[in-house]
């Protein structure tokens, strides 16, 4: 499919700039786009199944997410390592956010204040922890569902920023891209956009962050006017 808007893409650019501009959207109207959906709607990385405390309990969807944050909580104070502590507030405040999400998509109902305060929390209180990526990338999401996007842009510079190796980063860098694009910050857009092909391409990971962030980086250097840079990102792909 995706391949199929490029060849298409590059046969219009070829033609012409002019006939090909003559045929994009003007003004306010929608630009094409490659996928649908957001970071909220996306697969998480880690599974949705919160195991409980001791072997043998069920996942979260035979035992209530509430019971397990019970459990969780009736736990915390009898745990001395301070490391174990931060490991049960992080689930904590996953199940928290998990639990927030759901009730968001089966009521519309916005109950995610204490999932961010959480994560909040841990991050000003354990900047340098490792795993913090997953806290960012996490807190990210949960800016999104609010449809916060300045705040889901900030997580996301930073999330970038900071833990360059992580797993989260070639998305969250997407993800940096599309709302740059949204915001017509089409210079930001193809770097970001530029930066996710590079990483990709170096970490051999998911093809489909590739192919979108090729295509969306063309998309970002027409709308500077740089058609012939952009006929080159659409033709990357038919490698691809």
């Amino acid at each position: 499919m995706v391949k199929g808007l490029v060849v298409a893409g590059a046969l219009l650019m070829a033609s012409g700039c002019q006939m090909l501009q003559s045929m994009m959207p003007a003004g306010d109207e929608e630009m094409p786009r490659v996928r649908e959906g957001t970071l909220a709607a996306l697969p998480e990385r880690e599974t949705r199944q919160v195991q409980g405390i001791e072997a043998g309990s069920g996942p979260a969807d035979d035992v209530s997410i509430e019971t397990v944050m019970e459990s969780y909580k009736a736990l915390l104070p009898l745990v001395d390592d301070p490391r174990k502590q931060v490991t049960i507030r992080h689930r904590l405040a996953d199940l928290e956010f998990q639990r927030a999400e759901r009730k968001m998509a089966d009521t519309a109902v916005d109950e995610l204040a204490g999932a961010i305060e959480a994560y909040q929390r841990l991050l000003s209180e354990y900047p340098e922890r490792e795993g913090n990526d997953k806290i960012y990338y996490q807190l990210a999401r949960a800016w999104e569902l609010r449809g916060a996007t300045p705040q889901q842009l900030d997580t996301l510079d930073t999330l970038v920023r900071r833990y360059p190796d992580s797993d989260y980063w070639i998305e969250a860098q997407f993800r940096r891209g599309d709302l740059l694009f949204i915001d017509g910050r089409y210079r930001e857009a193809e770097q970001a956009f530029g930066e996710v092909t590079l990483a990709s391409q170096e970490r051999m990971a998911d093809a489909s962050f590739l192919v979108n962030a090729h295509y969306m980086k063309g998309w970002s250097l027409f709308k500077q006017a740089q058609y012939q840079e952009a006929l080159f990102s659409y033709v990357e792909v038919l490698d691809l």
